[in-house]
């Protein structure tokens, strides 16, 4: 009887297939290729759920060891908050290396300047050219002749003395002085005369009293003229 059931349900599973029809040599090739199909999708479910066991010791072990540093870390934080004593070794230890830090960014600090010295007087071997050369100071600039310079030479035509050295004359007429022979610049204004005195304005005058004329509230100069009313017209 039991041989008889399964002969039936094959035979049910069976009929429909082959009742279909195989349109194509592609329809043909796709019924063929479904049960490969079918079966690695199912090793691949196998071989997936195999390593589950696995990826779970994995994470346990992750998780108990990120415990373990996270303990160590809350260690070594509270260490170094706690103040250290002067005598512990410790404190010691700290102070001896920073020692050692300062002794070598100090070295540090000593080979940079002194490879940069050693490059600028490299650049400054090769460079012919002087600041001074540059900005055109390392000659004296030519001497101009103050004779020469209409602000001190005379009028045309003036007559100049026989020794030449009276100045000639100035833009106002006046006589004076010639400047030095390395003169180099402007003459400066005249001196004030001394003992100059200003003479003081004259004080202003008094106010008005009260009842005068111009005084605020008081008297008018003139009285004051009657109002002037048109005439009425002539009917």
């Amino acid at each position: 009887m039991r041989h008889v059931c399964r002969l039936l349900i094959l035979m049910g599973l069976t009929l429909p297939a082959l009742a279909r029809d195989v349109n194509s040599k592609e329809d043909l090739e796709r019924l063929r290729g479904f049960g490969p199909h079918v079966k690695q999708i199912r090793d691949y479910d196998k071989e997936r759920l195999a390593d589950v066991d696995e990826v779970h010791r994995e994470r346990r072990a992750w998780e108990k060891r990120k415990l373990e540093e996270l303990e160590e870390h809350k260690r070594e934080r509270a260490k170094l908050k706690a103040r250290l004593g002067e005598s512990s070794p410790e404190y010691r230890e700290d102070v001896r290396e920073k020692r050692e830090d300062q002794l070598r960014l100090d070295k540090a600090r000593r080979d940079q300047v002194q490879e940069r010295d050693a490059r600028r007087r490299e650049e400054r071997a090769t460079i012919t050219l002087s600041e001074e050369r540059e900005l055109g100071i390392d000659r004296d600039p030519p001497r101009v002749d103050w004779k020469k310079r209409k602000l001190f030479a005379g009028p045309p035509g003036a007559a100049t003395s026989s020794g030449g050295g009276r100045f000639s004359g100035s833009p106002g007429g006046s006589q004076g002085s010639p400047p030095p022979s390395e003169f180099m610049g402007t003459i400066p204004p005249p001196p004030p005369p001394d003992f100059y005195e200003a003479e003081p304005p004259p004080p202003p005058p008094p106010p008005p009293m009260m009842g005068e004329p111009g005084f605020p509230g008081g008297q008018f100069d003139e009285p004051i003229p009657p109002p002037v009313f048109d005439e009425p017209p002539e009917f």
